[in-house]
């Protein structure tokens, strides 16, 4: 079960499943995230390996486990959406 979740910069989340960390940062222009895990021990964290892969993967579950929130998954997918391109002046290109 997912206990918590946040978002800790403008692309990035955070959340907890079991004893186990997940940190995920979307990339808009590429439309790629790279995700990582951590343990914490007594001596400090232990960081697996970061993942960079598509969205679609990512919502596949390559590699498993990382059970991401449907509030990150939602917040992830409107990161990645198409933003409107806009001119000098502001206006909608």
């Amino acid at each position: 079960m997912t206990e918590s979740f946040k978002r800790t910069g403008e692309s990035t989340w955070e959340w907890q499943f079991g004893a186990r960390g997940y940190s995920v940062r979307a990339f808009q222009r590429t439309r790629k995230l790279i995700w990582s895990s951590w343990v914490e021990r007594p001596e400090g964290p232990m960081f697996d390996d970061g993942v960079a892969q598509t969205f679609e993967h990512f919502l596949e579950g390559h590699p498993p486990p990382h059970n991401p929130p449907a509030e990150v998954i939602d917040a992830l997918r409107a990161s990645l959406s198409p933003k409107p391109r806009r001119g000098l002046l502001g206006r909608r290109l």
